[in-house]
């Protein structure tokens, strides 16, 4: 209201902080939606079943690639196996590292995001990954990325609210996998998860 009826009889300085107040109203209802998802990634019922992930990771791909506006972004996938898992949170999940692929890589030329998988070495698990070409990280801070409200880059850079990672981290543990990752300044970066199948609950 007070920016709709009173904006434009305020001074300059009066309008910027009126600005500054909508502009961190809204980063906060982000937050606390963010919260909200974490919450939920941790007590919500799971239902297990058999599902082939690689339409899912089209569909997801195209939606965050309109909602960044990237349309000269690529996704590269190697034909993935089969998973079982629920369903609601894997599309969480690919969608949180889908993001966060393609805005730390959005200023390429050609954003590009890879989704692959491969078999650990005398282990029938499967590991699955999401490979991109954007600023890549600090090798010393991929221990830490996964706690909630850690940033790597600052918010001028970068928009986020810095949970998206700590919520995948929630979605792959109920899973009882495990979720990692690799990366270097300025050469990109991989997150790798797991997903066993089996349930875990009564997650904090």
């Amino acid at each position: 209201i007070l920016k709709d009826d009173y904006y434009n009889k305020l001074d300059q300085e009066g309008r910027e902080l009126v600005d500054d107040i909508v502009s961190e109203t809204f980063r906060m209802a982000g937050i606390i939606d963010a919260l909200l998802q974490l919450s939920r990634a941790g007590r919500k019922s799971l239902s297990f079943v058999e599902f082939d992930p690689g339409p899912l990771v089209r569909s997801v791909f195209t939606e965050q690639q309109k909602h960044y506006g990237l349309p000269k972004a690529r996704l590269k996938m190697q034909p993935p196996p089969p998973v079982r898992a629920d369903y609601s949170l894997i599309k969480q999940l690919v969608s949180n590292l889908l993001s966060n692929a393609l805005k730390y890589s959005s200023k390429r030329d050609v954003p590009t995001v890879e989704f692959g998988w491969q078999k650990q070495e005398g282990k029938e698990e499967i590991v699955f990954f999401v490979k991109d070409n954007g600023v890549g990280f600090d090798p010393g801070s991929s221990a830490k990325m996964f706690d909630a409200f850690i940033r790597l880059h600052s918010r001028k850079e970068f928009d986020g609210t810095g949970i998206g990672l700590a919520i995948a981290k929630r979605i792959v543990a109920r899973h009882g996998g495990s979720i990692w990752a690799r990366g270097e300044k300025g050469k990109g970066a991989v997150f790798y998860f797991t997903l066993s199948g089996e349930t875990k609950s009564g997650m904090p």
